[in-house]
């Protein structure tokens, strides 16, 4: 009975032994991760499609445009449209239907300038980039193994942009 207990007692210990080696492997693994390069994805899809290596100089262009688009992207909360969100919250609680209706259009408004705003600076980014690749001749390889769609979603990953069509439901 002593044996059994003992030998338990080692498996429990090889057990958690394990699963620290294992939590160890995931964090140093997730630190590597978080310091690669950032056109890694870019350089792997040029490679499966047989385009040639970027250049140091295309690498530098595209990595130059990745940081101007990201120091132009506001993380912070928009005045205009936090003050409309409080004045369209007091007007609910209030009752007061016509101030209600002013704030939802401010709020429409905003929000559809700070969308045309985001979309023309992605876009921007995205064209600077196909002028790029296509000088490189990776843009035409690109296009035949992934098509027009993917070739794009893979450009705007670059910059955390999901899809051209967040709206459409035949993905």
């Amino acid at each position: 009975m002593k044996y059994n207990r003992m030998s338990a007692l080692s498996s429990v210990k090889a057990l958690a032994l394990l699963i620290g080696i294992v939590v160890m492997s995931t964090i140093a693994t997730s630190a590597q991760s978080r310091s690669k390069d950032p056109l890694s994805s870019l350089k792997r899809s040029i490679a499966l499609s047989g385009g040639t290596v970027l250049t140091a100089d295309q690498s530098a262009s595209i990595l130059g445009l990745i940081t101007t688009y990201r120091s132009t992207r506001s993380v912070s909360v928009d005045p205009t449209l936090s003050a409309a969100y409080d004045a369209l919250d007091t007007a609910i609680l209030a009752g007061d239907q016509a101030t209600i209706q002013t704030q939802v259009a401010i709020i429409a408004t905003r929000k559809a300038e700070l969308g045309s705003a985001n979309l023309q600076a992605v876009a921007d980014f995205e064209a600077a980039v196909v002028a790029i690749l296509r000088t490189g001749g990776q843009l035409d390889k690109l296009t035949t193994r992934y098509g027009n769609y993917r070739t794009l979603e893979i450009i705007g990953d670059l910059i955390g942009y999901d899809s051209h069509h967040d709206d459409d439901d035949d993905d």
